[in-house]
């Protein structure tokens, strides 16, 4: 007998936990609370990364399925050391997220075709505002201040992983490849004095 994939589902409120799982139960996966062994967890990854998890270390190595609009949550996912991940639109049918947590728990990635924001030359400052968290905000000024992960990490109290995210985010936010040049932008864009 084959055991069902076992699948930790997280959003911000009962009814959107009950939506989310009765999507899995026709694919014969099965839907746990919080605790035991999980295969994936699936939800709405802005409540999981803002509110349920203060340290992302314990989703390194596992698969995640993130029903989210936000272009950017690809490029944080692909540093955030997953076995897998897929990101679906928050309309997905049940067959599509079903798929997306079978691959995901298969360790493959799968994501909607995106374009990118491009990157813009580093001498022009950005044409649109960026909206940053209170935490990036947090990480964005510690890296200013020139400090490491980890030590980010000890002064937010936070996890390194999670420091990992935010970092991540903010590149992707800036449009920067670098740790100074996402802090030179912000300085540009009034996102930080320094």
């Amino acid at each position: 007998m084959t055991s069902r994939l076992r699948v930790r589902v997280f959003a911000p409120s009962p009814t959107l936990r009950a939506g989310v799982k009765a999507l899995l139960d026709p694919a014969h996966l099965i839907a746990v609370e919080d605790g035991g062994q999980v295969g994936v967890l699936a939800g709405d990854v802005a409540w999981l990364m803002e509110m349920r998890f203060g340290a992302l270390a314990e989703l390194e190595g596992r698969a995640l399925v993130a029903l989210c609009v936000d272009p950017l949550v690809r490029r944080a996912f692909e540093t955030m050391g997953l076995s897998g991940y897929a990101i679906l639109p928050p309309d997905s049918d049940e067959r599509t997220v079903s798929a997306a947590i079978i691959l995901a728990a298969g360790g493959l990635s799968t994501h909607p075709q995106t374009s990118e924001p491009p990157s813009e030359p580093a001498d022009e400052p950005m044409s649109t505002p960026v909206a940053l968290t209170p935490r990036e905000r947090d990480v964005l000024g510690a890296m200013a201040r020139g400090l490491s992960n980890k030590q980010i990490a000890h002064a937010l109290g936070i996890g390194e992983s999670t420091v990992k995210f935010h970092v991540s985010a903010l590149h992707a936010k800036l449009g920067a490849a670098s740790r100074t040049e996402a802090v030179s932008r912000a300085a540009r864009a009034g996102l930080i004095t320094l």
